[in-house]
């Protein structure tokens, strides 16, 4: 078995933190210094514009003279290069793996690229660096038969369920697994081919950076070999790198389970009477919507119930079907989206995705008045979401009159301003707002 292959974007290193700041040089050298320490083949590839804006040109001009620093030519991006070169030793059956912040080689090579996410962590005078997957789970021995695992742990929170789940999966770490699935974009089908480095970084984030430990795996594959043996996917291997090809048994419970609760939900719409408190939480979810300004569909009704009500198992579809069956909804298409107004009438709503842009220029000074308030906790790595509603408590009464929805809409027009950035993450993007000089 060759060595794996490590493919690292110098530039998205340099920066580190995104390119609203300058790239170090020293960042690079503290990650080049980590990885020396791991048997891998290491090729360093820069974008020619780096040597133009980092701290320290001349140094990175003598390591690219010597060779150790690539360098892609002017006028092309060193993503360019990184992918076709991952590409082609891939089909000659080598591992190879991409190390970077940047979602361009899941996204642009169709999810065949693992990628290596990693992050700088300053501690007092020292700098620790994290790498997810960790650098370990690639350079393990890979065995392609069947081994026999060693029966997990408990998990520290053992949720009952009320579905067959095979007795060496954890039903919490299954329904982890599944609610990966079911964020991925277009929905997964038969035959679908995932990553694993992609899966187990997403498990090691969901379960304080080692889900091995938490469950009793010996090593992250173990994981990957529970789901095969019992059907929910298939093995692939492409050299060292492992691809998981969905299987219908897996997409079945998918559709089948609520990930959030474990319970088995009917092949068909379950009976809900839409009498009391039921009727009652989808009244006060559409009323939630309306003070909002958000447009009532499915998805919207659905977040919004999970957050009204935390602990109850209340499924958005068979609502809306009594809804509509009791005459309280009327369903209407409205562009792309489908969505089920009251009776009552509708009103007006925004669509936080809506490319226009209406905003005036005092509105967006207002905006960064608001931005700039934040405390340092809710500037980075915040849900669109999440970031609007705290713009809205921050003092500035502009900001505070407007809808949620209005918000939401005015942090996605100012992404394409360039005053707010987005962070891809294993969990979706994330939105940050960078310090202003």
């Amino acid at each position: 078995m060759s060595r794996p292959i490590l493919l690292v974007d110098g530039s998205n290193i340099a920066y580190g933190v995104g390119k609203k700041c300058a790239p170090i040089l020293q960042n690079l050298l503290h990650v080049l210094d980590e990885l020396h320490k791991f048997d891998l083949h290491v090729i360093v590839i820069v974008d020619a514009t780096l040597r133009h804006y980092i701290d320290r040109p001349k140094e990175l001009e003598a390591l690219i003279n010597s060779d150790k620093i690539l360098q892609a030519p002017a006028g092309r991006t060193a993503d360019v290069f990184l992918l076709q070169l991952a590409l082609k030793r891939q089909d000659k059956g080598e591992p190879v793996y991409i190390l970077t912040n940047d979602m361009f080689p899941h996204k642009e090579a169709g999810g065949v690229i693992p990628r290596i996410a990693f992050m700088i962590a300053k501690i007092g005078e020292d700098k620790e660096i994290v790498f997810i997957p960790s650098l370990e789970s690639l350079i393990e021995p890979v065995h392609e038969e069947v081994q026999t695992l060693p029966q997990p742990k408990p998990p520290l929170t053992q949720a009952r369920v009320d579905f067959e789940v095979i007795p060496d999966i954890p039903p919490e770490l299954l329904r982890t697994f599944m609610n990966l699935i079911l964020t991925l974009e277009p929905p997964p089908e038969e035959g679908y081919s995932l990553p694993y480095a992609m899966v187990a970084g997403y498990l090691h984030n969901q379960f304080d950076g080692n889900f091995c430990n938490r469950f009793g795996y010996r090593k992250p594959k173990d994981f990957a070999q529970a789901l095969g043996d019992h059907g929910y996917v298939k093995l692939k291997w492409n050299g060292l790198p492992l691809y998981l090809e969905l299987q219908p048994k897996l997409l079945k419970a998918c559709k089948e389970v609520d990930t959030e609760t474990g319970k088995q939900l009917s092949a068909t719409t379950p009976s809900v009477n839409l009498k009391g408190t039921d009727a009652e939480r989808l009244q006060n979810t559409i009323e939630a919507l309306q003070q909002e300004c958000h447009y009532p569909s499915e998805e919207k009704i659905a977040i919004k119930l999970r957050s009204m009500f935390p602990k109850e198992t209340l499924m958005a579809r068979a609502l809306i079907e009594k809804g509509l069956e009791k005459k309280y909804l009327t369903k209407e298409k409205v562009g792309k989206l489908t969505c089920y107004w009251p009776v009552s009438g509708r009103w007006d709503a925004v669509d936080p995705d809506d490319l226009d842009d209406p905003y005036s220029p005092e509105l967006y000074m207002a905006f960064q008045d608001a931005l700039d308030r934040l405390p340092a906790s809710q500037r980075t790595a915040q849900t669109r979401y999440y970031l609007a509603r705290n713009l809205g408590r921050v003092g500035n009464p502009v900001i505070g009159a407007l809808p949620q929805a209005k918000r939401e809409h005015m942090v996605q027009r100012a992404v394409a301003r360039n005053i707010i950035i987005i962070v891809n993450t294993m969990m979706g993007p994330r939105y940050s707002v960078p310090i202003r000089e």
